[in-house]
């Protein structure tokens, strides 16, 4: 094998194993995703996944029941996949990851507030 196609073969070998180890997020995020802010009873984030020149991006809201908390919140996708909501009027933020189709966030405030969020949702539209 000589020099040039030796080292596209590693290129694509490396690619390969940083996409089998879900370093990054795929597109298939796109779109709605909720859950429950456990322990929470009546507190649920929703966030909307979209795609902006070729990044990933999203805004969330939350809802307490009936009543809008916030929305429009800026969500950060890191280049390894790290998902950060950032909280608006406040220095606190809900970070983590994507695992096994769920995205597994944590509050920065307090170590007992998490949240599993799964597809769905309708982005805070019942919410006033």
């Amino acid at each position: 094998m000589n020099a040039p196609a030796s080292k596209q073969v590693v290129a694509l070998v490396a690619l390969t194993a940083c996409c089998s180890c879900d370093l990054f997020v795929s597109p298939s995020v796109l779109g709605d995703w909720f859950g429950r802010l456990a322990p929470l009873h009546t507190t649920y984030l929703e966030i909307r996944f979209t795609e902006e020149n070729g990044r990933l991006t999203g805004v969330a809201c939350q809802r307490d029941g009936s009543r809008l908390s916030f929305t429009d919140a800026q969500v950060i996708v890191g280049t390894r996949g790290r998902v950060t909501v950032l909280i608006p009027n406040s220095e606190r933020t809900l970070s983590g990851r994507f695992q096994d189709g769920v995205l597994k966030l944590q509050a920065s405030w307090n170590q007992s507030v998490h949240a599993d969020l799964m597809r769905g949702g309708d982005y805070c539209g019942q919410a006033q």
